[in-house]
């Protein structure tokens, strides 16, 4: 065959110094996952003696073939391969993927061609190399997981053998989901894993495995190997103003705080470490649950060794190299004594020569020395090559008994698969059996199915006559319904009645209904005129009262009765009631006084006796103010007592109370207000009573003292008179705003004191009230 047809071949010749350059780095390439195969011309033939159409048609589609003359292009592809990796004149060469190790020679196969009627075994030969052409023929399927052992550890993945003595290989991107590993940093030599098979088979014959279904969490590989107090090695991952990030598994960093990084003050972390760099730190606490790692690097102790590194799988390598230490450095060579020597040759040649003589003596033995120094480390390098070796072959022997493990492992599985098959025949018996009733229960359930359709048909008839009747029902009540529209549209008192009897089926349920039922109600002949007369409250609002009142609820709801609406100060937010709307309310006891405010307005509708009860709101007070100056009863209820509309119930200062004529009245209008509401959330629960008669005062001891705005005290009576005595009420007639405070103390105890506030007319002198004040 003429070399010059290579190209129809997909076979690249090497021709010139560049291209031996590229047939060196595709050999070298440590990523490399196909086959390099090398096929040489003799010095003495211009044609190769192997049939290259058949040679390239044994091999996979990925292997790259290369022809090659012998001479100065094979010389150069020698001085650029590793010792006895090259290719001789006449030969085939295969080159498997090695990675970054330095390859052993007898794993390469080199095939020699002595004449062309040897192509034909050849071929053969390099076929059985790359496993027939492909995957074996009774290879596991692909999903199937397989225990195995790593038989090489490659810069590119790892060469594995399979439970059954099949050849695999795992990539280095399926031997972990962690970046930035190398393949000796995860897996080891001899190490037993558990693989699952992949699609398709490596251009070697090797079947693709990968390690990542069973890739262990990192968290649960991290709790088991290290514990709180343990000195670990790590890297540093990064550096912050608080502190810094010190990775000691891949993947998961732990917070070195600044007080834990020095001795001394560390206000830059950046100062001390470096990022990359490699320290011990001591783990202070370790929480899986929350993912936290605090470390220190004070708190290791002085000489410490720190422990081996965590690994990624289970009896794998550290996924930290072992540090390299570094050799203590070399002892100066003493200076000359030169000056030592002119020194004793001046001060006598007997001493010089006894000097000479030490010297020479010294140098003697610093050279045995040295040679000592010499031997012994000719002698470490040959113990260390001794322990190399042994730790090859017990590698080795180590692969060699987990091979024959998995080979048991695969005996005792096909006993099961025995004992299994021999089980599944006895199911397979009993299935029959089984089938057999339910041939039997199928034959009932068609019974049961015939009488169900016929049930069904009796309920189809059912639901159809139903569906008629409620047809004929809507019907009936769109009938009625128009009418009544119709009348609605036509008398404006029929409208209203609608109103009301809407109203009374949207608030009451069916036993409402029942006990409160609808009778129709009788208009008197203003009433619809008078509708549109009311001002401040709406029209829905007296549709559910006429609703109430028609159906006789009215008496069960308690409430009270609005007859008037009373005057405030313009925002409600004064101490007097006027405005440029109403004019100024006048004291009823005395036009010339004020009311007060700003429910200034109840009070003067309670004193003058158009009103038994009144209701206020109290900021600053509001109701306490009018009660004052008019002579009635007010009370500010405590905050969440009385409810109220958001988003005044939010308002913890602003208060709705009750205003009567007599105490008692108040105290009853107040349980009336009082009691949650579900439409103010901070009304309180349970609804507080108070009594209708207070408790005697029998038994309590009355004190009563008054303190001026400008801070005076008048002096304290044993107990206060109403009306109040002449002399206090000219004293108090002389100031301008007094309070007076009265304290109840039980004579039996004392430590149980209530207070309050009291106001009774008379008491101070109301300021004149005025347009303009």
């Amino acid at each position: 065959m003429s070399v010059l047809g290579t190209d129809a071949l997909h076979v690249i010749d090497v021709t010139t110094t560049a291209a031996v350059d590229a047939l060196a780095r595709d050999i070298l390439d440590p990523g490399r996952e196909h086959a390099v195969v090398c096929a040489t011309l003799p010095t003495w033939s211009s044609e190769p003696l192997i049939d290259l159409a058949g040679l390239r048609g044994a091999l996979p589609s990925d292997a790259h073939l290369y022809l090659m003359a012998t001479g100065d292009r094979s010389w150069e592809l020698t001085d650029l391969l590793p010792p006895r990796l090259d290719v001789y004149g006449g030969a085939i060469r295969i080159w498997w993927p090695f990675g970054e190790e330095v390859a052993d020679p007898s794993a390469h196969p080199l095939f020699f061609v002595h004449r062309t009627g040897e192509s034909a075994e050849v071929i053969r030969k390099v076929t059985a190399a790359f496993g027939r052409g492909g995957a074996p023929a009774d290879a596991p399927e692909p999903g199937t997981e397989l225990g195995g052992v790593v038989t090489r550890v490659l810069g590119a993945g790892a060469e594995l053998t399979l439970a059954g003595g099949y050849r695999a290989f795992a990539h280095r991107s399926h031997l972990t989901e962690l970046a930035g590993l190398d393949p000796d940093q995860v897996v080891r030599l001899g190490q037993g894993v558990r693989v699952r098979v992949g699609d398709g088979t490596a251009q070697t014959g090797r079947i693709q495995a990968s390690l990542l279904p069973f890739e262990p969490d990192g968290w649960a590989r991290l709790t088991e190997q290290y514990r709180e107090g343990m000195v670990v090695e790590g890297l540093v991952d990064g550096l912050r103003n608080f502190g810094a990030f010190v990775e000691i598994f891949p993947g998961i960093t732990g917070l070195v705080p600044s007080r834990s990084i020095s001795h001394e003050w560390v206000s830059h972390a950046e100062d001390f470490l470096e990022v990359g760099e490699r320290i011990a730190v001591q783990i202070i606490r370790l929480t899986p649950a929350e993912e936290r790692i605090e470390l220190s690097i004070v708190d290791v102790p002085e000489g410490a060794e720190p422990e081996r590194p965590a690994s990624i799988y289970p009896e794998g390598p550290p996924w930290l190299p072992p540090m390299r230490k570094t050799p203590p450095p070399e002892a100066e060579p003493e200076p000359e004594p030169e000056q030592e020597a002119e020194e004793m040759a001046s001060a006598g040649e007997a001493e010089a020569e006894a000097l000479e003589r030490a010297i020479t003596d010294g140098r003697e033995l610093q050279g045995q020395v040295g040679a000592l120094f010499a031997g012994a480390e000719r002698r470490i390098e040959e113990l260390r090559a001794e322990a190399a070796h042994v730790r090859r072959i017990l590698e080795r022997d180590l692969v060699e008994a987990r091979l024959r493990v998995l080979e048991f492992a695969d005996t005792e599985t096909k006993a099961l698969a025995g004992s299994a098959e021999a089980a599944l025949a006895g199911a397979r018996r009993e299935l029959d059996d089984l089938r057999e009733r339910l041939a039997a229960a199928e034959q009932d359930r068609l019974k049961l199915v015939e009488r169900l359709q016929l049930e069904r048909g009796r309920a189809r008839d059912e639901g159809r006559r139903t569906e008629r009747l409620t047809k004929e029902l809507r019907a009936e009540r769109a009938r009625g319904d128009r009418l009544e529209n119709t009348d609605v549209e036509r008398d404006p008192g029929t409208h209203f009645v609608a109103e009301v009897r809407a109203s009374w089926k949207r608030q009451t349920t069916a036993a409402d209904r029942e006990r409160y039922p609808w009778l129709d109600p009788v208009l008197g002949p203003a009433f619809l005129g008078s509708l549109d007369r009311v001002e401040g409250i709406g029209r829905d609002r007296v549709v559910e009262a006429c609703a109430h009142v028609v159906s006789g609820r009215a008496a069960d709801i308690p409430g009270a009765i609005v007859h008037a609406r009373t005057t405030a100060p313009e925002f409600s937010c004064a101490g007097f009631t006027h405005s440029r709307i109403w004019g100024v309310t006048r004291n009823p006891w005395n036009p010339d006084f004020a009311v007060g405010g700003s429910s200034g307005g109840s009070g003067a509708a309670l004193a003058s006796g158009t009103a038994t009860l009144a209701s206020g709101s109290d900021i600053g007070g509001s109701i306490r103010i009018p009660a004052a100056y008019n002579g009635v009863v007010g009370f500010k209820p405590p905050y969440g007592r009385v409810p109220q509309e958001a988003p005044f119930n939010l308002d913890v200062y602003c208060h709705c109370g009750p205003m009567a004529r007599t105490v008692a009245d108040c105290a009853l209008f107040e349980n009336a207000l009082a009691g949650p509401h579900p439409h103010d959330h901070a009304s309180l629960r349970p609804k507080l009573e108070l009594p209708a008669r207070p408790e005697p005062a029998a038994g309590l001891r009355w004190r009563c003292r008054s303190t001026s705005a400008t801070g005076r005290s008048t002096p304290t009576w044993p107990r206060p008179r109403w009306p109040p005595p002449r002399r206090c009420a000219r004293r108090a007639s002389r100031w301008t705003r007094s309070t007076y405070t009265c304290r109840a103390t039980p004579s039996s105890r004392r430590a149980q004191s209530t207070s309050g506030s009291c106001s009774r007319p008379g008491w101070r002198r109301p300021r004149p009230s005025t347009a303009s004040s």
